[in-house]
């Protein structure tokens, strides 16, 4: 890295008041969080520079093998200049939770402490973000055989029906999940299928935290508008760049039902692929589906933030579960 670019990273972490020195002794962790498409993993890129970083991924579809333009993950030369982890380490066809990333993310804090580096956790998958900052719930990896006989239960009876059917077997979760929801119905079945015990039950439960404590940084754009417009730009790069072609690869060798293509940005061009749409509309729908993901982040991210309007919010240096803003 040239001396320009030592500056720079050193600078940046100065403006977000980063000890990196401090962080390595006391083998915390940075976090660094914000809506897509806003910097955070050139950001991350620079300060593990200055610092001796390692980088830990924290986005849902970036653990996918074949998912590359549509993720925007860091190029070849970056992830060889700089230590990633959790990026390409999954099929497309394979499921990925939040619980098989915090039991990996656990594992690999500590053994990056350990060489001595700065474990730098990056990335805007919120439900993944949720889970180190308040910590996860106990509940067992669900198998297959789960997954497809809480599918076959849906399917066989429908939304409304099995909303009713988990009353009796989870009384709180049916109150809780609207009959509308199938995702957190499915999610509900699923465990019940897994384990024999209520869903409510494995939540009610003490939440495991991350080894460490958290440094969180947010990165947020300072104008809506000019956000929406790179954020758009940024679409039509990738379908430049080969997106369709991508997804159609993907779906040559996995089939187009598969985890890694209900993506944002992958789902809605499906169509188009199959011959059902034109390319101009799918374009406009993937567009339209990555501002409104945006937003969703943004909101998240705006509970934490509390009340401020400042671009790079800088928060305290606390135990996982209990980041406040400064």
């Amino acid at each position: 890295m040239s001396a320009t670019n030592n500056k720079q990273s050193s600078n940046v972490a100065k403006l977000l008041r980063i000890d990196t020195d401090q962080l390595k002794q006391n083998k915390d962790a940075l976090l660094i969080i914000g809506p897509t498409a806003v910097g955070k993993s050139k950001l991350a890129i620079g300060i593990a520079h200055q610092c001796e970083g390692e980088i830990i991924s924290a986005d849902s579809c970036a653990v996918y093998r074949g998912l590359d333009i549509g993720t925007a993950k860091p190029t070849q030369a970056e992830r060889e200049a700089i230590p990633h982890h959790l990026i390409d380490i999954c099929e497309p066809s394979e499921h990925f939770n939040v619980g098989i990333f915090f039991e990996k993310v656990s594992d690999l804090i500590p053994a990056i402490s350990r060489r001595g580096k700065l474990p730098i956790l990056v990335g805007g998958t919120m439900m993944y973000v949720n889970a180190l900052l308040n910590g996860i719930n106990q509940i067992p990896i669900i198998s297959p055989k789960a997954r497809r006989q809480a599918q076959e239960l849906l399917d066989m009876h429908g939304l409304d029906t099995a909303h009713e059917m988990i009353r009796e077997q989870d009384p709180v979760s049916h109150t809780k999940i609207a009959s509308t929801d199938r995702q957190r119905l499915t999610r509900a079945w699923e465990v019940l299928f897994a384990t024999g015990r209520p869903l409510s039950n494995w939540l009610a439960q003490k939440r495991n935290q991350i080894p460490c404590n958290l440094c969180l940084r947010i990165i947020m754009p300072p104008k809506p508008n000019i956000y929406r417009n790179n954020l758009e730009q940024r679409y039509d790069d990738m379908i430049s760049d080969g997106l369709v072609h991508e997804i159609s690869n993907l779906i040559d060798k996995y089939g187009a039902d598969i985890p890694a293509l209900k993506a944002v940005g992958y789902r809605q061009l499906l169509p188009y692929v199959h011959g059902e749409l034109d390319l101009v509309t799918a374009v406009a729908k993937a567009k339209l589906a990555t501002w409104q993901f945006a937003r969703r982040q943004m909101t998240w991210i705006r509970k934490i933030k509390l009340n401020t309007s400042e671009q790079v919010s800088v928060e305290t240096l606390l135990p996982s579960g209990q980041a406040k803003l400064v």
